[in-house]
Parts: C-alpha cells; sequence; structure tokens
C-alpha cells in the first residue's frame, strides 16, 4: 500500500478544514488520472 503523508505549516488566516477539502480534490485528480491507487478501495485501507 502507497502512503501519502502531507505536512506543512499553514499561513495565518487559512482554515485547516478548507486546506483538507482542497488536498482531498488535488489527490483526487491524481486518481482519476490513475496516477495513484484509490487508497480506500486498498485491500486493509480504512476510510476516515
Amino acid at each position: 500500500m502507497d502512503i501519502y503523508h502531507i505536512w506543512c505549516d499553514l499561513k495565518p488566516g487559512v482554515s485547516d478544514m478548507e486546506f483538507s477539502d482542497n488536498i482531498g480534490t488535488y489527490l483526487g485528480g491524481f486518481h482519476q488520472s490513475e496516477l495513484i491507487p484509490d487508497p480506500v478501495r486498498q485491500q486493509g485501507a480504512e476510510k476516515f
């Protein structure tokens, strides 16, 4: 299973929830292009 870690310091005033949603959209584009696998469909992966 591939694991992707994202680490960053958000600028003051940037919402962590908005950032998380945007990262999901960004990585979803890679998944749709079949550049990365769908982690939820991999055996043993749990959806958080």
